[in-house]
């Protein structure tokens, strides 16, 4: 998503919760973690179309997902 798409999302989903509507947001982070493996120059291993994730790449996973998750955050407030 764009910048000014997000911040548009931020702001509906902003109005909706005043509204008095509870608001679950589940973000899918496949395309961040792609840009992070191949940066990394990590491939994907797959089993039956499932990415198989070795212990080591853990903290890879964390810091990708978190920075998505404060940069996210940080559109609310």
């Amino acid at each position: 998503m764009s910048r000014d798409s997000v911040t548009q999302f931020s702001q509906d989903v902003g109005l909706l919760y005043n509204l008095g509507l509870k608001i679950v947001l589940v973000m899918g982070t496949s395309p961040q973690l792609d840009h992070a493996f191949s940066e990394a120059q990590i491939d994907w291993q797959l089993h039956h179309q499932f990415r198989i994730t070795p212990t080591e790449l853990i903290p890879l996973f964390q810091q990708t997902i978190g920075l998505l998750r404060s940069q996210l955050e940080a559109t609310f407030s």
